[in-house]
């Protein structure tokens, strides 16, 4: 019996100490101060979804009645090849009359963004041959869409206000 407590003793005691040690480890390590934290926020990348971006830009530029373009049929609009594509988010507008869209293309590899801006600069001078007789105000917002690149990233506006669309995307990236 006594072996026994004195087994149960000496195990209990091994615990206590692996407990202690443990917040004592833990218990040690300095907070970072406020500059520091701040420091660590601005060194990370922030992932941010295509998706999230453009209804972003879609809610601050009140653009309304778009619909989101899938996957499958990106092909209709780009030739692109979609295996390049890691991340996306192609938002047109639900009414054929309109002109509006906006697109965040990220790249699955830097290599294949030049590909890309090239697809979606055919795709706008196509838009424009469309637009071309069939309303000037629409027509106008294509031929100031905003397309520009930025790292693995593609952006698309066709808007009232691409410049702003811009300086939005742009946020989010810096």
């Amino acid at each position: 019996m006594q072996k026994v407590q004195h087994s149960f003793f000496l195990l209990t005691a091994i615990c206590l100490l692996i407990v202690c040690v443990a917040f004592g480890v833990g218990g040690c390590q300095r907070s970072p101060s406020l500059s520091e934290a701040a420091q660590i926020r601005t060194s990370q990348t922030i992932e941010v979804s295509a998706a999230d971006i453009t209804t972003d830009i879609q809610n601050r530029l009140n653009i309304t009645d778009m619909v989101s373009v899938s996957r499958e049929n990106l092909a209709s609009y780009f030739n692109i090849y979609v295996d390049d594509i890691e991340d996306y988010s192609f938002l047109v507008s639900s009414s054929e009359s309109k002109a509006d869209e906006l697109a965040v293309f990220k790249s699955s590899n830097s290599d294949s963004v030049a590909e890309i801006k090239t697809a979606v600069s055919n795709h706008i001078l196509s838009k424009e041959d469309s637009f071309k007789n069939l309303d000037p105000v629409e027509y106008q917002k294509v031929k100031d869409a905003v397309l520009v690149d930025y790292d693995q990233y593609v952006f698309l506006a066709v808007c009232n206000d691409p410049e702003s669309a811009s300086k939005a995307f742009e946020a989010y990236l810096k």
